[in-house]
């Protein structure tokens, strides 16, 4: 939360890509994920171009955590927001983007510090990517000029606008029907977190909606992982587009940390990342694309 705090305070002006906001997000993040993963890891950052002027960039900040072999699983969540925009009926015109997706660079930061603790079979990439919302510029841009040889890596886990308001007992792999192999590992590690395993029929139109389409597109399976559908009680929450408070806050000032947020669903959220992450270090089948070029046939 502390990490939350300071990434979607008003000082930041909703970090808009290429704006001061943006640059000290950026400075925030490059000494917060140094913290994190100590001397077991090194971290570095990476000029993302923001179009045909060069002189316009943003900045992926990256940690590399070895394991004990040269393979390697990326983890990926953008920082980025929308910056200063239309005001709403209160004035407020900053975009801060709490849950989209200050949430998931901060869950990412908290993950680093735990994956740099003790040494596993595969590394860690861990990005903090920037202009996911102008395009997935950061991912496309790692994708293509990558810090690590992408033969080597075996696996993309991506962090984006989890379920804040209620935990839910499941939780959607979005992309995972492009993949073959995946589903019993992330069963498997689903069951040590307390989940399971879903989809819905909504999913399969929001493969390009995230940072692990870019990792699909040059050949990395990949995965975003995102809330469930079903609560506790038994219930079923309505599908994204039938949410008000979702629907309400997405892209638009009321996107803040709130009092209604639920400490129990982000800390059970963040159980799950960590051992979906942690399974995929050691997990020793092949996990491949069912059609290795579908990705690359971009909306």
């Amino acid at each position: 939360m502390r990490h939350i705090t300071v990434i979607a305070a008003d000082s930041m002006m909703g970090r808009a890509p290429g704006s001061h906001g943006d640059s000290a997000t950026v400075a925030y993040l490059t000494r917060a994920l140094t913290d994190a993963v100590g001397s077991s890891g090194d971290v570095s950052t990476q000029n993302v171009p923001l179009g045909a002027d060069v002189k316009q960039h943003s900045t992926n900040v990256i940690a590399t955590i070895p394991g004990t072999r040269d393979e390697w699983v990326v983890v990926t969540a953008h920082h980025d927001g929308l910056g200063v925009g239309k005001p709403d009926a209160q004035g407020d015109s900053i975009y801060n983007g709490a849950n989209d997706n200050a949430i998931g660079a901060s869950l990412l930061i908290c993950l680093a510090g735990e994956l740099s603790s003790e040494p596993r079979t595969r590394g860690v990439i861990a990005i903090l990517t920037a202009a996911e919302e102008t395009g997935h510029l950061g991912a496309r841009y790692w994708a293509e000029h990558p810090t690590i040889a992408l033969q080597k890596v075996r696996f993309g886990v991506n962090l984006d606008a989890i379920g804040v308001n209620g935990p839910t007992e499941d939780f959607l792999a979005y992309g995972r029907d492009q993949l073959i192999g995946a589903d019993s590992m992330l069963r498997a590690a689903a069951a040590l977190a307390g989940f399971e395993l879903t989809s819905a029929a909504f999913e399969q139109n929001m493969y390009w909606s995230f940072d692990s389409a870019e990792l699909g597109a040059v050949g990395i399976p990949a995965v975003t992982i995102g809330q469930g559908m079903r609560l506790p009680a038994g219930l079923s929450r309505q599908p994204p587009e039938g949410m008000p408070i979702l629907r309400q806050r997405v892209h638009s000032p009321k996107d803040e940390v709130a009092a209604d947020w639920d400490p129990l669903a982000i800390r059970r959220f963040a159980d799950l990342a960590l051992a979906v992450v942690e399974a995929v270090r050691v997990h020793d089948r092949e996990i491949r694309l069912k059609m290795p070029n579908a990705y690359q046939k971009r909306p």
